[in-house]
């Protein structure tokens, strides 16, 4: 997720801990920004104390489709994702699938 480009949460409902600097999105989570996309059933968004993002943790059935660095495409599933915006990883968690869209490769795991 690129910081230039604007970014979009639909939920259920939303939680916010300025104090924790903590907001909580839940039920039927859709994030968007840019090509990169998420949905889940809860969102988690830690941000620093200017309130920029600094980790994102989606958890519930989450699919997401998302563009690396290089411009490459990938969709999957998991249980849940997370992403630091700073460093621009994703790290996927329990039973995961993941398929490069360009050639199709695969990849699945616990």
């Amino acid at each position: 997720m690129l910081y230039s480009e604007e970014l979009k949460i639909k939920a259920d409902s939303f939680e916010s801990n300025e104090n924790n600097k903590v907001s909580v999105f839940k039920g039927n989570v859709h994030i968007k920004k840019g090509f990169d996309e998420i949905r889940s059933n809860k969102l988690t968004i830690y941000t620093d104390k200017n309130r920029n993002p600094i980790k994102f943790i989606a958890q519930g059935d989450v699919f997401f489709k998302i563009q690396d660095e290089s411009e490459k495409k990938y969709q999957g599933k998991a249980q849940k994702v997370a992403y630091e915006p700073n460093k621009k990883i994703y790290k996927f968690y329990v039973n995961v699938f993941l398929e490069a869209l360009e050639d199709k490769r695969e990849i699945e795991g616990d």
